[in-house]
């Protein structure tokens, strides 16, 4: 049985003590963290065990003590897609979890030659979260078949995994693409944009470039040295309107691998350059790919409704509305609640008199829409107080 690390801090100021307790969480995704939040006004100030399940899982459980008005909440990241039930302080909810999207990214070499190994890179980025997507890549044709198959490593970064594909081209192929199979239901497949890659002569240096770039989002060029050739430098370049400029320095070949992180800052077509040399010069080469560079990415917009509608400008302690979130991208919206109500799973429910504040965050598409969130507030009323019977007159004597 899994222990949570735990936070307990004020979440309402509720007045009714003989209130029933209330234990909520929101929809969620694979590897997102999300809190559970605790209303219990008859145990104050008390510790509560915080026990969450799902079928085929070990259940994960925790303590929490509460705070003067009998609130807390517990940090918690699913680690696995399905309906969670959740349990404490003698009560249950339910949320529903979904698998992580994944974008793909494929980068591929300008130039193979014929009967020689080609080496192309594919990365597979959890597209929210905190877990790298595990699983196989393979590199198809839009004709479904099969040039290489390999297993994903970690990355650089908790989030993304690499896999390199390596073939022996005979003949030029049909335009190829990465798809990525996951190795459990905890992430989304998803596959990269097609390459065309060109036959050639062989040649010291080529370049290998991811299929997409976006104005100011981070790219990795990446020059591949002939097998055999040794160690040395890479220098890149980046070709606008006939006039070169440096990417950075120089960058040392490691495996006949160089790499330098670029971020375009220009739109449209452009020419990238690559040059590398031996330490001692016997042996240069370089090689050039025009590219288009694509507008900066948008934000990934979200539409949140209750009931159907609107989120209700006003609602009274007790209200519930049932909520329900959509992305331009389609991916999972992950939904947030603060200050006077509480979501348990699709669920807004009112506590307390004062503000609500809901945000939905959208987790964009890893490519021409980024991540955003946005927040949405309503103000809590507490219920009209029952009026007061008026007082029996004194009994005349």
């Amino acid at each position: 049985m899994t222990v949570l690390t735990l936070l307990a801090v004020g979440l309402l100021a509720t007045t009714a003590a003989a209130s029933p307790a209330v234990v909520s969480a929101p929809n969620g995704v694979v590897g997102v963290q999300e809190s559970v939040s605790i209303s219990a006004p008859a145990m104050r100030s008390q510790g509560i065990t915080v026990t969450l399940s799902t079928p085929g899982v070990a259940a994960q459980q925790g303590s929490v003590v509460t705070d003067s008005n009998g609130n807390a909440t517990l940090p918690w990241t699913p680690s696995a897609p399905g309906v969670w039930t959740v349990t404490a302080a003698g009560t249950t909810s339910m949320l529903a979890v979904n698998a992580v999207p994944t974008s793909t990214m494929l980068a591929a070499t300008n130039t193979l030659t014929p009967n020689q190994a080609a080496y192309y890179s594919a990365t597979v980025t959890s597209l929210a979260g905190t877990i790298a997507p595990s699983g196989t890549v393979k590199l198809v044709d839009g004709f479904g078949n099969v040039y290489a198959t390999a297993a994903l490593v970690p990355g650089t970064t908790n989030t993304s995994s690499n896999a390199t594909l390596t073939w022996t081209p005979t003949a030029t192929p049909s335009p190829l693409r990465a798809v990525f199979t996951p190795a459990t239901a905890a992430f989304g497949a998803s596959f990269s944009g097609y390459q065309a890659p060109i036959l050639g002569p062989s040649s010291t240096v080529v370049l290998r470039l991811p299929e997409n770039m976006y104005v100011g989002v981070p790219a990795i060029l990446q020059g591949v040295v002939a097998t055999g050739t040794g160690g040395g430098t890479l220098a890149f370049n980046e070709q606008i309107d006939g006039i070169n400029y440096y990417i950075g320095g120089s960058r040392s070949v490691v495996n006949s691998v160089g790499s330098q992180l670029w971020a375009p800052t220009q739109l449209g077509y452009q020419t990238i350059g690559v040059q590398f040399a031996t330490f001692d010069l016997a042996v240069n080469g370089n090689s050039s790919q025009a590219v288009f560079v694509k507008p900066a990415p948008t934000p990934d917009a979200v539409t949140l409704t209750a009931n159907g509608g609107a989120l209700p400008a006003t609602m009274m302690v007790g209200n519930t509305a049932t909520l329900a979130a959509t992305a331009t991208s389609t991916n999972p919206v992950t939904l947030s609640a603060t200050g006077s109500c509480v979501i348990s799973g699709a669920t807004l429910r009112a506590l307390a008199a004062g503000p609500c504040t809901v945000t939905a965050a959208a987790m964009g598409n890893g490519g021409n829409l980024s991540a955003s969130t946005k927040s949405y507030v309503s103000t809590v009323s507490a219920p009209p107080a029952p009026a007061k019977k008026p007082a029996k007159n004194p009994a005349r004597r």
